[in-house]
């Protein structure tokens, strides 16, 4: 009877038209945002112009009113939330007496994309499986309830992910809707779900916790184009040095600090050291986003698509190889919209429901030709969960500037030394961080910790001014 046509694509801020398809028997539109009424419609053509304010997350409702002044027919619209590029779903297989003992997976993407790369895992731990048309799942003793999480990669950076509960209360429940929550415990002390009852509330009623999870982590770098030369000249350092360089154990990999390799070969295990450097945990998404963009005509209404890159693996290299690489993308524009593509990062951070992470790479001191600005961002990711991380790459050119005093409290990278500290930062922060899933499907922001809990939201604990 009512359907939202707009697709809202990008991030939305200030006036935008939001246009609906509405059946002839509809006598009119009330649109509401975020609960408050936006805008009436008495006839046709449905379009309005809704101020959406600055960014934020919103919720846009339509409702159809009939002659009767009844409301007939209502739909939802998320705006400016983590929204999948690709949808998967998992069906449980019962035996007999009603447990389930084996499960399957479908997804949808846009071209029919198959995946790349599989994770399964059940109670946070991996589940091997070599097809995802069947696979068995093991018993498990007790009537404990038990997560299980699939995440799929596909080419271009497209990802989707889904998640069941099962078993205890959940027998009969495989389609539960969940709500992810990242957060720090505060006393250092992981907790059971079952530990964390009346600690998430929604307005004054107690959610249910079914699981809590560490997981993989979600990493998005922004990076300016003039990091590319600094970050080469950090390499040169690392390759004159010798590494012993954060790795996927969080300790020393191959090679002495200070030491010079010699011998045969020598130059070609450095130049092997170098692109390895800086790695993270092999099942933790990197990914680059550029801050320069194409346009996209849509409805009216013009959109910006930045350039990211596909998955980058510790096979291909560290954080140091990444931030040295070319990502060009044909179309682009030449000016730089950093802001804008630091907000764009966070919403994808935030979309796998993971752990994450946004570091803004900055160096030089340009023009940010972007709509929003860095108040504006910092603040947006503050309610997404997504922790800013921001790296003022140094070298003769670029000790200060414009770039330095709009993003300040900036962590100055200025040797391979500085560079490797401020990984070994962020890979603690990152482990810090759990996820935790909620019952039924809340907006991220309508969920709130009780005074009692000893935990922070993400958001906040690693708030960075």
């Amino acid at each position: 009877m009512i359907q939202i046509v707009t697709l809202f694509l990008g991030l939305v801020i200030g006036p935008h038209p939001v246009e609906l398809a509405v059946d002839p028997s509809v006598a009119a539109v009330d649109l509401h945002l975020d609960g408050s009424m936006a805008a009436r419609l008495d006839s046709p053509p449905w379009q309005a112009l809704v101020d959406f304010g600055p960014l934020a997350p919103h919720e846009l409702e339509a409702f159809a009113i009939d002659a009767s002044g009844e409301v007939a027919d209502q739909v939802k619209r998320e705006v400016n939330r983590p929204r999948p590029e690709a949808e998967a779903l998992v069906f449980l297989e019962r035996n007999a007496s009603g447990k389930p003992v084996a499960a399957r997976v479908s997804w949808e993407t846009m071209g029919d994309l198959l995946p790349i790369e599989t994770s399964v895992t059940l109670d946070g731990e991996p589940l091997e499986v070599t097809s995802l048309e069947r696979f068995p799942l093991p018993k498990l003793a007790g009537d404990d309830f038990h997560f299980l999480q699939v995440d799929l990669e596909f080419a271009g950076g497209v990802s989707a992910h889904t998640q069941v509960v099962y078993g205890g209360a959940y027998l009969d429940e495989a389609g539960t809707e969940l709500t992810a929550v990242p957060v720090v415990f505060t006393k250092g002390k992981v907790r059971k779900p079952e530990q964390l009852a009346g600690w998430f509330v929604r307005g004054d009623a107690p959610q249910r916790v079914v699981a809590v999870e560490k997981g993989p982590a979600e990493i998005i770098v922004v990076r300016v184009d003039s990091v590319r030369e600094v970050a080469a000249n950090l390499e040169g350092q690392g390759f004159g040095m010798g590494f012993g360089v954060v790795g996927a154990s969080g300790g020393a990999q191959a090679g002495t600090e200070g030491s010079m390799p010699s011998g045969p070969g020598a130059v070609a295990s450095s130049a092997e050291q170098s692109r390895k450097a800086l790695t993270f945990d092999a099942e933790d998404r990197l990914r680059m986003l550029l801050p320069r963009s194409r346009e996209i005509r849509h409805d009216r209404v013009t959109h910006r698509a930045f350039v990211i890159s596909p998955r980058l693996t510790n096979q291909q290299g560290g954080l140091l190889w990444a931030l040295t690489q070319d990502y060009y993308a044909a179309g682009v524009s030449a000016s730089e919209r950093i802001a804008d593509a630091v907000a764009v990062a966070g919403m994808r951070a935030a979309w796998g429901n993971r752990r994450r992470a946004v570091i803004l790479a900055l160096s030089g001191d340009g023009p940010d030709m972007s709509v929003l600005s860095p108040a504006a961002v910092r603040s947006y990711l503050r309610t997404l969960d997504v922790p800013l991380f921001v790296w003022h790459f140094e070298n003769e050119a670029s000790a200060g500037g414009a770039r330095l005093a709009e993003w300040p409290r900036a962590e100055q990278i200025g040797s391979f030394q500085d560079l490797k500290k401020a990984v070994r930062t962020l890979r603690k922060r990152l482990d810090e961080q759990r996820v935790v899933w909620i019952d039924g499907h809340h907006a991220l922001e309508k969920i709130r910790l009780a005074g009692t809990a000893a935990a922070e939201r993400v958001g906040t604990y690693f708030a960075n001014p």
